[in-house]
């Protein structure tokens, strides 16, 4: 989630990258929120 800035920082300090943002792409609470797309390639 955009506002999770806590996973955000675990998720990069682990070696994810931000690939992209979903606009509109999940329904929370009556609300459509975005979300931000990460991902970390295997160096295998």
């Amino acid at each position: 989630m955009v506002n999770n800035h806590r996973s955000g920082r675990l998720l990069r300090h682990l070696g994810f990258l931000q690939e992209g943002l979903a606009k509109d792409y999940v329904h929370i609470n009556g609300q459509w929120q975005d979300h931000i797309l990460m991902a970390k390639l295997n160096s295998d």
